[in-house]
């Protein structure tokens, strides 16, 4: 019996892929783990130890420990968010193809896209295959939300030969910019639906952001030959601008996640995950890249989860340092050797655990506040100037599912929900 959404010519399929994937071993993480950006894995990945980089994808590898322990939690009960008395919530769901469910997202202040990807699905169906997710057929999807009606609209089709779920998403002036991970990257015309597919940039990019100019950003995680991660440069048309490999030390990978770039210093910003060839435990730093990719500082402590820059360059960290979460803002005037010297810090929970928690997503609203957006569900709701926070607890039903990117507009503040294709909605603070 083929489990749900795969066809019977779909092994076939990703074997043959699998073949030409490139063998990305010494990018895996251990089992001691203790850290993680972005997403999880199953308990299996445990007893990996010789799998292509497929098998820890988009900022895994700094935590896998972290969100298997998430799991375990909500699985064994004890850990079931119930949103805060007196506040309402809206679970808006769209039909979910072979498992997906909705990631990361961006907006323009009307819509909210986000990719849908059945890699976790894909998993739990497949816990020893870290390809799973290539055998799901059909064509990748970004959602849409509507913002102003609160309501799903129907997805954007991302026909991406072996590409699978979308996972990165990031709109640009009527087009929103993709990457699959697994396929190739490109972008959609939001009005349109016209998919343009970037052959040339290759696999394995993971996260997005504005670059220098009219140029984007993209951190590719691992490269084919084995070597360190990087991060990319490319035109709005696809094309290659420059790539900056990230040295480590002997015997380490350093695998890139979170990029952002910083308008008015002109320099870049990566947080990177630390992975052991020999299958020891990883670490993360965050670096500081000048514009023609030198490496002008790495920061251990504290640990920077998010970075983003505004268009003015004002720059948004979410760092911790044991259980406390701050926002540190970089102001444009502070032009130090160290910015984070000078950064000013705005407290959001001293309470955080590092084990089960991880800052997903920073989005800044039209009206100049930020949403930082949790896995767990908790959202922070920032007004920089001020450094008047306000946090909303968002329900998670039996413990099940996670946050990934919440965006305030029309007086709602919304976040998509990793527990089938869901956005969930409150009224803004």
């Amino acid at each position: 019996m083929q489990p749900c959404g795969v066809s019977a010519d779909s092994e076939p399929r990703a074997r043959a892929h699998r073949a030409r994937l490139p063998h990305w071993a010494a990018v895996f993480p251990s089992g001691g783990t203790a850290s993680i950006q972005k997403t999880l894995l199953c308990q299996s990945l445990d007893r990996i130890t010789r799998v292509p980089l497929w098998a820890a994808p988009a900022t895994l590898a700094a935590g896998l420990r972290r969100a298997w322990g998430l799991l375990l939690v909500a699985v064994l009960g004890g850990c079931a968010a119930l949103p805060p008395a007196g506040l309402r919530f809206e679970r808006h769901s769209a039909p979910a193809a072979a498992g997906s469910c909705a990631w990361y997202g961006d907006s323009d202040g009307r819509t909210l896209w986000f990719g849908e990807s059945a890699f976790w699905a894909s998993k739990r169906r497949a816990p020893d295959d870290p390809t799973a997710d290539l055998r799901v057929s059909g064509p990748g999807r970004i959602g849409r939300f509507d913002l102003t009606t609160r309501s799903m609209e129907p997805p954007l089709e991302v026909a991406v030969p072996a590409g699978a779920g979308v996972w990165d998403v990031l709109y640009r002036r009527g087009r929103i910019y993709f990457t699959t991970f697994f396929g190739s990257s490109g972008f959609v015309d939001a009005d349109s639906g016209a998919l343009t597919v970037f052959e040339g940039l290759g696999t394995g990019l993971n996260e997005l952001a504005p670059g220098p100019g009219s140029t984007l950003l993209a951190s590719r995680y691992g490269s084919a030959d084995g070597g360190p991660g990087s991060v990319v440069i490319f035109g709005t048309d696809g094309t290659l601008v420059a790539e900056y490999p990230l040295a480590a030390p002997e015997g380490i990978v350093a695998a890139p996640k979170t990029v952002a770039f910083d308008p008015v210093r002109r320099e870049i910003w990566a947080t990177v995950d630390l992975v052991a060839r020999d299958g020891g435990p990883t670490r993360t730093d965050a670096r500081r890249l000048a514009a023609d990719g030198r490496e002008l500082q790495r920061i251990a402590e504290p640990e920077i989860q998010f970075v983003s820059f505004d268009a003015e360059g004002t720059g948004y960290l979410a760092a911790r340092a044991g259980r406390v979460l701050s926002l540190l803002v970089l102001e444009t005037q502070a032009m130090r050797a160290d910015p984070l010297v000078a950064a000013r810090r705005i407290p959001l929970d001293d309470d955080f655990d590092p084990a089960f928690d991880f800052v997903q997503d920073i989005h800044r609203a039209q009206d100049g506040r930020l949403v930082v957006t949790r896995w767990s569900g908790k959202l922070h709701v920032v007004e920089p100037a001020s450094s008047r926070v306000e946090s909303v607890k968002f329900p998670r039903e039996g413990g099940k599912g996670l946050y990934y990117s919440g965006v305030l507009s029309s007086g709602s503040l919304c976040a998509t929900l990793c527990a089938g294709v869901e956005v969930v909605c409150t009224k803004a603070p």
